[in-house]
């Protein structure tokens, strides 16, 4: 399986494989371990045979009284893994500058006509 992935429960297998809906069904998988580290969410993938290997399916994932859901339009191969979920990288915030102070409008100074 990819990095980051491990399994979460057994391989369920929903047929026959190839079967497709018009609109999306839920896929519901019993968990065999529902503890997830801080890093970590529980996601359902397919088995692609097209692609060889685990596919994340699209949408939301729901966990209740362990057991992980999610909707499909297809029938294969199922599981439930434990994704770790990188962490946002350090944000390095340039330095702030100090504004140079605005200089105020001045009047500017009349000039003198030479006295006669």
């Amino acid at each position: 399986h990819k990095a980051g992935l491990a399994y979460a429960s057994m391989l369920v297998d929903f047929g026959p494989d190839g079967t497709e809906f018009s609109a999306p069904v839920a896929v519901k998988i019993k968990l065999s371990n529902t503890t997830l580290a801080a890093d970590e969410t529980m996601e359902v993938f397919f088995f692609s045979p097209t692609l060889g290997q685990w596919t994340r399916l699209p949408g939301s994932h729901n966990i209740s009284g362990g057991v992980v859901s999610a909707m499909t339009t297809h029938f294969t191969n199922f599981a439930g893994f434990r994704v770790k979920t990188p962490l946002p990288p350090p944000v390095t915030l340039p330095p702030t500058a100090t504004p140079a102070p605005t200089p105020s409008p001045t009047t500017p100074a009349l000039a003198s006509s030479p006295s006669a």
